[in-house]
């Protein structure tokens, strides 16, 4: 009976052209009004795994478009083996590198140059490393800005064998430097005349009060106490006396001064690297660069 009134309802569906929903009853009534359930395979879930390389971000941050600087970032690009991401001072606010750097969360932040330190020492919570600051701050961790003393000391007196008193003026700032310069020294059997000041005309005349006992002048970089006219006439006074003077700037070099040194940009990129694989507080430079000028030209200053 049930199936009789099932064939009246599909003809009038047909009749009425309603065909898709009167094929469907028709399987209906044919499979003997059952309907057949498919079992649900249950299928094994999958792991998903999720790689966070933000953990391994690093921000790299320059003080300025430098030479030096821009063979480090040519190391990095080839060694580093991290995600990265360049900030330029040169171009940028120090407010909006910070913002740049927290927007990135990195896990580290390679400082080069002061001006770069002091523009993300604001932010927290990161590993902080810096390389090109001759101060050394104790809160980050950093490669040292010059070549140790006994390996620069060393190559002078290759160059110059007769050396052997050498001068230092420098503030209270420079202390620990001076310490370490003077132990250098002291391995190599060579005297460090030390004279602290507190202004750079004091230093200028500490200096001129040097110059007839000396082999050979290092000119710590000093900015408490030195100025551009200071070492102007710092270098032409030791000049006009035959005085060796070491410079660590190549415009100073350029000025007259006897020996250059400098560090070595793959050395630096190396020692930062090791640093960020380690927890090592410092890291010293291994090579240096020199230059040498015999002729210490420089034009005569009758203002000295």
């Amino acid at each position: 009976m049930f199936r009789r009134i099932l064939a009246l309802y599909i003809r009038l569906l047909i009749q009425q052209k309603s065909a898709v929903l009167a094929v469907m009853l028709a399987g209906f009534l044919l499979s003997g009004c059952t309907v057949t359930h498919t079992p649900v395979i249950q299928l094994p879930t999958i792991p998903v795994v999720v790689r966070d390389f933000s953990s391994n971000r690093v921000a790299i941050v320059v003080s300025e478009d430098l030479p030096d600087y821009r063979q480090l970032s040519y190391v990095f690009a080839a060694k580093l083996g991290r995600p990265y991401q360049l900030f330029e001072l040169e171009h940028r606010t120090e407010e909006s590198v910070q913002s740049a750097v927290r927007r990135m969360h990195p896990s580290s932040v390679i400082a080069l140059g002061h001006s770069a330190l002091h523009a993300v020492s604001g932010i927290h919570d990161v590993d902080i490393v810096y390389a090109g600051v001759f101060d050394q701050p104790g809160a980050h961790r950093g490669v040292d800005a010059l070549p140790p003393f006994a390996m620069q000391l060393e190559h002078w007196r290759m160059v110059s064998p007769h050396l052997s008193q050498v001068g230092v003026v420098g503030s209270e700032a420079i202390r620990g430097r001076v310490a370490e310069l003077k132990q250098a020294g002291l391995d190599l059997g060579m005297v460090i005349h030390h004279r602290e000041v507190t202004s750079d005309k004091e230093a200028l005349l500490a200096f001129r009060s040097m110059v007839p006992y000396l082999d050979g002048f290092v000119f710590l970089p000093d900015a408490t106490v030195l100025s551009p006219d200071v070492i102007r006439r710092v270098l032409a006074h030791g000049a006009r006396n035959d005085l060796q003077i070491l410079v660590y700037s190549p415009v100073m070099f350029s000025m007259g001064a006897f020996l250059y040194v400098g560090s070595e940009p793959v050395d630096v990129a190396t020692q930062i690297m090791a640093l960020l694989n380690s927890e090592d507080s410092s890291q010293p430079l291994t090579k240096m660069r020199t230059q040498v000028n015999p002729s210490q030209a420089i034009t005569d200053d009758s203002s000295d």
